[in-house]
């Protein structure tokens, strides 16, 4: 009997670590360089992205979609103007970014589609040396005013 429970432990903690989200570790200063964008947004507004029957996509890429107002933008292609809206998984286990609400001011790292759609993941997003409630370290920030992350390799 013990065999069995401990087998069907070992099972369901095989689930468990099968569909979770899973992030190499980067320094923060990669981090910057790796993404398209890094910006420091206030959200404006939220929305669950639905399917056709009008059910919330549970397994998407982009199941949430952010309203955002860039308030400072430290990173971005130069040719581009950044979108207001900003993507992210539906669901913690494909490693999206779901927990951000209305009012929030927060610092993020993400990247740029060819069809010019930000989007953000956990893996890179907040990638800093501390954030504490959406603020970012000194360090961090230095870092970011005098592009100290670059050059990039």
């Amino acid at each position: 009997m013990n065999k069995i429970i401990l087998l069907l432990l070992f099972i369901s903690t095989l689930f468990q670590i099968a569909y979770n989200c899973s992030c190499r570790y980067e320094r923060p200063k990669d981090s910057m360089c790796y993404t398209d964008f890094i910006s420091h947004v206030q959200i404006k507004g939220v929305t669950r992205l639905k399917d056709c029957y009008g059910k919330p996509l549970k397994q998407s890429m982009r199941g949430i979609k952010y309203y955002v107002k860039h308030l400072k933008i430290y990173k971005k292609p130069r040719n581009i103007k950044l979108s207001n809206y900003i993507y992210t998984a539906s669901n913690h286990e494909l490693c999206g970014f779901t927990n951000l609400k209305k009012g929030e001011k927060i610092y993020l790292m993400g990247k740029i589609d060819k069809t010019k759609k930000l989007s953000i993941s956990i893996c890179y997003s907040v990638n800093f040396y501390s954030m504490i409630k959406g603020k970012i370290s000194e360090k961090d920030l230095q870092m970011l005013e005098k592009k100290s992350y670059e050059p990039c390799k």
